[in-house]
């Protein structure tokens, strides 16, 4: 059957025939004329494509001349095992004399080319068919030489001549089973640009041997240039490449597992346009290699005393030896050596100096950099050791068309590559420094870590030391920056340090474990350490342990538990649990004006959409000053204390899309389903106090804005709080406000100033959207002593007032525009009545109120809106109707007084406050 097969594939004869053929074609000339219009009928052509250019060749003088002999057959194969059929094979193309060309676009090329070539083939005395023929004899040789065709410019006017001149001259000898290469050389007019001999012997068998010489040559660039402008008009306007190059005795000889390499290739002053004028200025190259071209390169049948081990260098190089690198590139410089063996593998070392970071990213970055580099890897490349230092002088950086204040920069690492599966990067050392140009440190960093990657990746990433100086390193910020952390210098003046050990461990789990510390000395922060062991996956994250640790240990915090999802693009649903807890028994400094001592606790569990858990304080005291606190003089300081705070204060809040809770106006009975009826008083605070007063004088003893130093006396502040549903309830509110006073035998006791007694105090949270939250409250003042809190007056005058207040705001939307408040005084003062009355009521109704009151038994201001109505109740004897309204014939009404107005007015009455016996109409007026 494959005989049969075979026999179908081939043309049988009945005699053996042997062929011959000779074609000679003799002055042959050729035209061809584009008008550089398209097709009639066209309608694929773009309507705004540029015309094409048009252009005409004439060629005049070919020759042509082929001939062949077969070897005798009798069957003639039906695919390419024709050829095989030739015995002998001669092609020659224009032997003898020139072509005269002659081409026209934008530049006419016309003259004489020689354009010769010549092809021999002959085959070996075979029979056919045969499925690995011997060898054949083949000779090429061509001749290209253009060096008298000129060329004209659209004007006619001659620009020059070519000038180049191509010549290639091959043989191979089965005798001797060698493929020589007797010639190949390109020259310019006189300058010779390439000249090669190169020979493959042993071509049939494994052990192959080449040998490769380049002659000496010196390439004029300028000359490259002009060739290439000659076919290029825009290229005359404007060189774009120059400089010279030199190749010296390039070569390569030996078996082809053992290439020996040896030359030196040298530029002086090349440049060229790329994206910008680049400049080589230098650039020397000495070379020795071995070579090995059967590991990876070709993929030929190795000899049998190949040594395949050690692998080469990129399964290339098994001798390297470069021993003085150097090139000038644009302003900078480098200089180096390697060196390649077997015993010792690589060891390199390359600087490189003045480095223009302008030069490649001048929207991003300036500065000059110097950068030294030593490598050391074994030969199979297995792994690479390095040691790197990089310095940048008077480097800037941009930001958002900002820019920064000159610094110097100093990098170091060193560090391993592993090629190997998996890959790894080891940085052993990583070394930052940023100084200012007169020598101070902006930054230090120092550090290490270790990168895998692969199947199941690995991260692991050391921070032994961050220092930031930061007034120094934001003053040398770009000024957008500069204003972005503006608000942090207060906590940043001193700087941060920092430290982490962190790895990360890829797989069907994410895993990040660490621990970070952290110094703030500004925030006295200096042991502040967190530690972290979580993993991650697509369908959620598990919080195996987050602590957080600092002041001394009286800081500690910790979240545990998980976030779980269904798939990638659902969301998180908590399963957490979050503990936190600072207790101090001393004063401890947190920050410059900040003190505190006690025991504040909070301990939550978030499940799906519920938080719930407890919020404890104990004899919490909290110390804040604000002012000159530097200076000798407390005057100069104002401090404020918050003493003896204690909370007990469960709580519960919905996350997410909650059932929105609107408050009534009269809430109470909602609050006891709310609350789960009143408690006892799970909030107080024992004192508030200050250094100053509230009219800013310096009380040595202090000023009590609530409670008193008494241990005896109840706190200044109680209450019962509550927080469920998203509604923060505050019921028994209790304040209780003390003045020191004399006694008769000059001894000082605390006595009461004034109470004040909340019911139906609440905040709505809702979802945390301000139009739905709401806010409320319900407040009895009794017999509180206003005369402290205002200027002091030149009469004496009874500051104490009686009343109530109700406020509440509906949404926090445009809280003014959505609140409504009422207050309502029912005892004040005849003295301090006048006062209030200047308040709310214009002058001359004042006026008039003085000159006919016997008295003011009770005033009532209600917000409505943004706008204020005032209503007085009287007694008097006349009052002229206007535009006021009396309903009564005791009460006199202020109607619609903007809210910005009344506040304005009441600030200006305060600041002008003089309470005097009514008595005297000129005195209110």
């Amino acid at each position: 059957e494959p005989e049969e097969e075979s026999r179908r594939k081939l043309i049988e004869l009945f005699v053996e025939v042997r062929a011959y053929l000779k074609i000679s074609v003799e002055g042959l000339n050729i035209y061809i004329k584009s008008d550089g219009q398209s097709p009639p009928g066209d309608a694929s052509a773009p309507a705004a494509t540029v015309r094409p250019q048009a252009w005409s060749l004439a060629l005049e003088d070919l020759e042509l001349h082929l001939g062949f002999l077969s070897r005798p057959f009798h069957t003639i194969p039906k695919d390419i095992r024709a050829l095989a059929l030739i015995d002998t094979l001669m092609l020659a193309l224009n032997p003898a004399r020139p072509v005269q060309i002659d081409f026209q676009a934008d530049r006419r090329l016309k003259g004489p080319l020689q354009l010769q070539l010549m092809l021999y083939h002959e085959s070996a005395d075979q029979s056919f068919p045969h499925d690995n023929p011997a060898p054949s004899a083949f000779a090429l040789r061509l001749l290209l030489d253009s060096s008298r065709l000129a060329i004209y410019n659209r004007a006619g006017g001659l620009v020059g001549h070519s000038g180049l001149k191509l010549r290639l001259d091959s043989s191979f000898a089965p005798d001797r089973d060698q493929l020589v290469l007797h010639e190949l050389s390109l020259r310019y007019r006189e300058q010779l640009w390439l000249a090669l001999r190169a020979s493959l012997s042993n071509i049939s068998v494994p052990e192959r041997h080449l040998a490769l010489h380049f002659a000496r040559t010196h390439i004029n660039l300028a000359d490259v240039n002009q060739v290439l402008a000659n076919l290029n008009t825009s290229a005359l306007e404007k060189p774009w490449m120059g400089g010279q190059v030199y190749l010296d005795q390039l070569g390569i000889a030996g078996p082809l597992d053992q290439l020996r390499l040896q030359g030196q290739l040298r530029a002086d002053e090349v440049f060229f346009e790329a994206g910008g004028r680049q400049q080589l200025r230098r650039l020397f190259l000495p070379l020795q290699a071995e070579l090995d071209l059967y590991h990876d390169v070709l993929p030929l049948q190795k000899p049998t005393a190949y040594r395949d081990s050690p692998r080469p260098a990129f399964g290339l190089l098994r001798f390297l030896h470069l021993p003085d690198l150097q090139i000038a590139y644009n302003g900078a410089e480098l200089r180096g050596s390697a060196d390649l063996r077997a015993a010792q593998g690589l060891k390199a070392d390359l600087e490189i100096r003045n480095f223009d970071w302008a030069h490649y990213f001048a929207d991003l970055i300036q500065g000059r950099s110097t950068a030294r580099l030593q490598i050391t890897a074994p030969l199979d490349f297995g792994f690479l050791d390095f040691n790197a230092r990089i310095q940048m002088a008077q480097g800037r950086y941009f930001f958002k068309r900002s820019r920064s204040q000159p610094h110097n920069l100093d990098l170091e690492g060193q560090g391993r590559l592993g090629f190997d599966s998996p890959f790894t990067v080891d940085l052993h050392k990583v070394k930052l420094v940023g100084r200012a140009l007169n020598g101070q440190r902006l930054l230090d960093l120092s550090g290490a870590s270790r990168l895998s990657f692969g199947k199941d990746s690995s991260y692991r990433m050391q921070v032994h030391a961050l220092n930031v100086y930061k007034d120094r390193l934001i003053a040398h910020m770009p000024g957008v920056l500069q204003d972005q952390l503006g608000e942090l210098r207060p906590y940043l003046a001193e700087g941060l340090a920092l430290r982490t050990n962190t790895s990360i461990q890829s797989g069907a789990v994410l895993r990040i474990q660490g621990k970070t510390s952290l110094q703030l000395p500004d925030l006295h922060l200096t042991d502040l350490e967190l530690s972290h062991n979580l993993g991650i996956t697509e369908k959620g994250i598990d919080l195996q342990s987050l602590t957080l640790q600092g002041l001394k240990n009286s800081l500690v915090a910790s979240v545990q538990g998980k976030l779980s999802r269904a798939n990638k693009d659902s969301e998180y649903r908590p399963d957490v649990s979050v503990k936190f807890r600072l207790a101090q028994q001393e004063f401890l400094k947190v920050h410059d004006n900040i003190r505190l001592q006690g025991s504040l606790k909070a301990d939550f569990s978030i499940k799906n959409n519920l938080i719930a858990g407890n919020l404890r304080a104990r004899d919490l005291d909290l110390a804040f000053a604000n002012g000159n606190c530097q200076a000798a003089q407390k005057e100069t300081c104002q401090n404020w204390n918050l003493h003896g705070l204690n909370l007990a204060l469960p709580v519960q809040h919905q996350l997410g899309n909650v059932r929105l809770v609107s408050v009534s106006e009269n809430p109470a009975r909602e609050y006891a389903q709310i609350a789960n009826q009143s408690g006892t008083r799970n909030f107080s605070l024992k004192a508030l106090y200050s250094s100053h007063d509230p009219r800013g004088a310096y009380r040595p003893g202090g000023f009590y804005y609530l409670g008193s130093p008494a241990e005896t006396e109840r706190p200044g502040i109680e209450a019962y709080l509550r927080y469920s549903g998203n509604i923060l309830l505050i019921e028994q509110l209790m304040a209780r406000l003390f003045k020191l006073q004399r006694q008769p035998d000059n001894t000082t006791v605390w006595q009461s100033s004034g109470m004040i007694n909340g019911r139906d105090v609440f905040v709505n949270l809702a979802n945390l959207k301000s139009k739905h939250m709401q806010a409320g409250l319900r407040l009895q003042i009794k017999n509180l002593d206003l005369e402290p809190f205002l200027p002091e007056s030149q009469s004496s005058y009874d500051g104490i007032i009686s009343g109530d207040v109700s406020a509440r705001v509906n949404s926090f939307h445009e809280p003014l525009n959505n609140m409504n408040g009422i207050l309502s005084i029912y005892r004040i003062s005849r003295e301090f009545s006048g006062f209030v009355t200047r308040i709310i009521m214009p002058a001359q109704v004042v006026a008039m109120i003085v000159r006919n009151t016997v008295e003011i038994p009770g005033i009532k201001v209600e917000l409505n809106q943004g706008l204020v109505y005032s209503a007085v109740q009287v007694r008097r004897a006349h009052i002229f109707p206007g535009i006021f309204v009396a309903p009564g014939a005791d009460e006199i009404k202020q109607e619609r007084m903007p809210l910005a107005r009344f506040l304005q007015k009441a600030r200006d009455e305060v600041r002008t406050l003089d309470v005097q016996e009514p008595d005297h109409e000129s005195d209110i007026e």
